[in-house]
């Protein structure tokens, strides 16, 4: 355990008997996110919450099985007292072995307000895919970057349930820390432009001004939606591989790239475009194609001038 992660377990069970009472001062804002994620979840599915807190999210959702995991043994305590229906496990989900402990697959992954605490988001976007099926969803729930100072400012009113500093990620970071964990995006969504309800008009900002294109973005709460990325078949025999070498007044590193050339597929083919050189290139070309014939090397001679009109010329080819 780091030093982060025993300070991020300490706040928590510091937390876990006024979690509620926070809930309730803030309800409003918790209660249309909690809409949302009825929304998009429908009831009677598997569901894994990472970050489950004290259960509230996962019971509300109303799983056919529920499993919730926690890094506080304070949060877990209260969850397992008050929905003692659903399963919950204190571990590390940036320890594998917690992951790998949990049997799956399940319909529906959740992290909500859990993955600014992670110190490896695609370690631990990765370990899941193996709790996914082909239809599983992976829903992301997380504070918008901008709102970072109100937030801040609010913790230190009393009017948020405090928090450490996290890593504040985008929505761009987010979906390119589930490309590169095998994830592919299916939805993205911006709520709550107003996250109090002021008399009515948090509700009414929120369902006219909200939803529009550009104020969207300013919106309290992101939301994405993956899935796994389905397995690519093998190709029945290993591609070819064309290699595209423009080169002008490169006489001495014509053979140096044939030599270096690496072996990373079982038929590679060699394509120099020389571009009217002044030092031999194009001759050295040709009498480097005849030195190696086992070698599939191609000579050009570019029409035009310039890198690009090369690169054509020899894609062409």
């Amino acid at each position: 355990m780091t030093v982060r992660q025993a300070e991020i377990r300490a706040l928590f069970d510091a937390l876990a008997n006024e979690r509620a009472c926070w809930v309730a001062r803030n309800h409003y804002f918790y209660d249309t996110d909690l809409d949302y994620m009825k929304f998009i979840i429908r009831e009677g599915l598997s569901i894994l919450d990472i970050g489950c807190g004290d259960g509230r999210l996962l019971a509300a959702l109303k799983p056919s099985r529920g499993v919730g995991v926690d890094f506080s043994l304070r949060m877990v305590e209260q969850a397992q007292l008050r929905y003692p229906e659903l399963e919950f496990v204190n571990g590390n989900c940036e320890d594998p072995q917690t992951l790998a402990s949990l049997e799956g697959p399940f319909d529906v992954i959740i992290i909500s307000d859990t993955i600014g605490y992670l110190e490896d988001c695609q370690g631990v976007l990765s370990g899941l895919t193996r709790l996914c099926a082909p239809h599983t969803r992976l829903v992301i729930s997380y504070y918008s970057r901008g709102w970072e100072p109100i937030l801040r400012l609010g913790e230190r009113l009393k009017l948020k349930m405090p928090g450490l500093p996290q890593n504040w990620l985008s929505t761009e970071d987010i979906i390119n820390l589930l490309m590169l964990s095998d994830f592919e995006v299916v939805r993205r969504e911006w709520r709550q432009l107003l996250p109090k309800k002021l008399f009515g008009f948090g509700p009414l900002i929120n369902k006219t001004l909200a939803p529009l294109p550009l104020l969207r973005r300013l919106c309290l709460r992101n939301y994405v939606v993956g899935r796994p990325v389905p397995p690519r078949p093998l190709p029945a025999e290993p591609p070819s591989v064309s290699v595209v070498v423009p080169c002008r007044n490169e006489r001495g590193n014509i053979e140096f790239a044939i030599r270096r050339m690496p072996s990373f597929a079982p038929d590679i083919e060699v394509v120099f475009v020389e571009g009217h050189s002044s030092d031999g290139t194009y001759e050295e070309c040709l009498r480097v194609q005849k030195a190696w014939p086992d070698a599939k090397i191609k000579v050009l001679r570019q029409d035009g001038k310039g890198k690009g009109d090369a690169v054509r010329k020899g894609f062409a080819a």
